[in-house]
């Protein structure tokens, strides 16, 4: 190898071989020092990507137990209505009350049978009724009227008419349900 004699060199020389000198500066400068630097600040990127995704699916989850909590006190709500619609078990008295208050309301007489079946669910029993009325025609369609917008639900299965000079007589074949005392009232059976 040949040594350089840096007093003759001429002037483009002495600038071509700084350059050269400031080019590998800069390589091993790059290569050691900003390279690694790059590479780290990419994986802190990606950490930090991964760590917005898993924030933004925390707060989404969040948002999602906010709402279905929401939703659950929604369908507590629509529970209690619907448990509204049933008599309390052994207290099937205040429908007979309910049904006499409309009998009476509308100006009817009425009789009244009733008997209760186990139909095996663990909250509910049924109820079947045999009603007869008897009054003037349009006071017996008040009546069913009446019993239709009942606040309990009751479910007529066969209704007759009959009907003669003004008067008439109904007799309804019809069933309802009953609640179990332990669940009536509460949202969750």
């Amino acid at each position: 190898m040949r040594k350089i004699d840096l007093k003759r060199l001429s002037s483009l020389q002495e600038t071509a071989l700084t350059a050269g000198a400031i080019a590998i500066a800069a390589a091993m400068l790059y290569i050691f020092l900003i390279e690694p630097s790059l590479s780290e600040i990419n994986i802190l990127k990606i950490q930090v990507r991964g760590q917005q995704n898993e924030i933004r699916n925390k707060l989404t989850q969040g948002m999602t137990t906010a709402k279905l909590i929401e939703d659950i006190k929604n369908v507590e709500t629509k529970i209690d209505q619907l448990y509204s619609i049933y008599i309390p078990e052994n207290r099937e008295l205040e429908l007979i009350t309910y049904l006499e208050g409309i009998a009476a309301k509308n100006s009817i007489e009425q009789n009244i049978g009733i008997n209760q079946i186990d139909i095996g669910s663990t909250y509910f029993a049924k109820i079947y009724l045999q009603i007869r009325a008897a009054g003037e025609d349009y006071a017996i369609l008040r009546y069913l009227k009446d019993i239709e917008k009942s606040r309990y639900q009751i479910n007529i299965i066969k209704a007759d008419l009959l009907n003669s000079n003004k008067s008439a007589v109904l007799n309804i074949s019809a069933e309802a349900f009953t609640i179990k005392q332990q669940y009536y009232g509460q949202t969750k059976p």
